[in-house]
C-alpha cells in the first residue's frame, strides 16, 4: 500500500498563530497526539508536542518544544512539562536546558523563513507503518524536511527510567565529486540524561553544547550527529582514482549498489534499484518502512522537490535532493534522491 501525502498550506502573511496552528494540523494527520500546551511569552508562541514512547517509564514521554517567533522556528527539548505553569519540570540540564519561556537563544532554530510567503507542510504518511511519517517544510526557495520516531527503541541498550529517547532526524542529499550520498542526521539538541551523547555534558552549563544555536536547519551537520549514510557511485569514464567516482565523502556509509552497463558488459542495461529498510539510527531499533527508499538518478534533466521518478509502474515522490541538482548535470553525475512511494 503506497503512502499518504498531504499537503497543509499557511497562507502569507501567516503569523506565529497560524503556523503553530499549521504545524498542528500536519502532526494530526500523521498521526500524533494534539500539543498539550501552547502559550504564549514576550515575543514567543510556544507548543509542546507529546510523544509517548512507554508511559510505564520514568522517561517514557519525550517532550518537544516548538517555539515560533516572528519569521522563525525553534526548537529545544525536555524529559516533563507542566501545562499549569507552562513551565519544564526537573533538574536543569539534566531535565531541561532553560525554563526561560521568552527567548529563544536556549533553543535551536529549525529555520529563518519567510512571512510573506506562503508555507506548506507535506506529511509523507507511510502505508505499510502507520506511525512512520515524514515531514517537508517549504517556503520560498527554503525547505527542511525532518521526522520524529513514535515507536520506542526496542533494545535493552536504552533503559527509559534512566535514559531520555527524543530523536528528531533529518535527511540530506549531497553531491560530491561524480558521487552522491543521503545523510541521516539527528538534531544537536541533547541533556545530560540523553541516551546519545548526553553522557559527555558532565559539568558543562554552556548553551551551544546542548544543542542552543542559531546554525539554522537543515545543513548544521556535524559529525557527531549523523546516524547513517548512504553513498552512490559516479559513472565517470577513464576515473583517474576511486574517489572521482565515490565522490570522496569525509565519512564513511554503506555504498549503494548499481549496475552501469558501460563498466559491466555482461549487463544489458543499466539498472540504479531504490535501496529500502535502511537502517536510521545507530543505537536504537528504527528503520524505513517499505514505501520509503533511496535512489540515485542520473541525468540530466534536472530534477526537484516532488518530482515523480517511476520505478516500474510505481510512482515515487522526491522528497530530498542536493540543492545542486538544479544545475545542468551530465549521465556520470549521481544524484542522490529520498523517495516515497505514493502511487502503485
Amino acid at each position: 500500500m503506497p503512502a499518504q501525502r498531504e499537503t497543509f498550506v499557511v497562507t502569507a502573511p501567516w503569523t506565529t498563530q497560524s503556523m503553530m496552528d499549521g504545524f498542528q494540523q500536519a502532526f494530526t494527520f500523521a498521526g500524533f497526539a494534539n500539543f498539550v500546551d501552547t502559550f504564549v511569552s514576550g515575543s514567543f508562541r510556544s507548543a509542546i508536542l507529546p510523544v509517548v514512547y512507554d508511559s510505564s517509564k520514568a522517561l517514557g514521554t519525550a517532550f518537544h518544544w516548538f517555539m515560533f517567533g516572528g519569521q522563525e522556528i525553534f526548537y529545544s527539548t525536555v524529559t516533563g512539562w507542566n501545562a499549569a505553569t507552562d513551565l519544564p519540570v526537573g533538574t536543569q540540564y539534566r531535565d531541561w536546558l532553560s525554563n526561560l519561556t521568552n527567548t529563544s537563544a536556549f533553543h535551536y532554530r529549525l529555520a529563518l523563513l519567510n512571512a510573506n510567503a506562503d508555507t506548506s507542510i507535506t506529511v509523507f504518511k507511510s502505508g505499510v507503518n502507520v506511525n512512520f511519517s515524514w515531514f517537508l517544510i517549504r517556503c520560498g526557495t527554503i525547505s527542511f524536511n525532518f521526522h520524529i520516531p513514535r515507536t520506542p527503541p526496542n533494545t535493552t541498550f536504552i533503559d527509559q527510567n534512566v535514559h531520555y529517547y527524543h530523536p528528531i532526524l533529518f535527511a540530506r542529499a549531497l553531491r560530491e565529486g561524480k558521487g552522491g550520498a543521503i545523510r541521516i542526521a539527528r538534531l544537536p539538541n541533547r541533556l545530560r540524561s540523553s541516551r546519545f551523547a548526553g553522557e559527555s555534558l558532565r559539568g558543562v552549563n554552556t548553551a551551544s553544547e546542548y544543542g542552543a544555536s542559531n546554525a539554522t536547519l537543515p545543513w548544521a551537520m556535524e559529525v557527531q550527529n549523523v546516524m547513517a549514510v548512504f553513498n552512490f557511485q559516479g559513472n565517470a569514464n577513464n576515473a583517474t582514482n576511486f574517489d572521482q567516482n565515490s565522490g570522496n565523502f569525509s565519512l564513511p556509509g554503506m555504498m549503494v549498489p548499481v549496475d552501469f552497463a558501460n563498466v559491466n558488459t555482461y549487463l544489458s542495461a543499466d539498472n540504479t534499484p531504490i535501496f529500502l529498510g535502511a537502517r536510521l539510527l545507530n543505537f536504537a531499533e528504527h528503520f524505513l518502512p517499505s514505501d520509503f527508499g533511496f535512489a540515485a538518478y542520473y541525468g540530466p534533466p534536472n530534477v526537484g522537490q516532488f518530482d515523480q521518478y517511476r520505478n516500474g509502474t510505481q510512482r515515487w515522490d522526491v522528497i530530498e535532493v542536493p540543492a545542486s541538482a538544479t544545475n545542468p548535470v551530465d549521465d556520470d553525475q549521481a544524484t542522490p534522491l529520498f523517495l516515497c512511494r505514493t502511487a502503485d
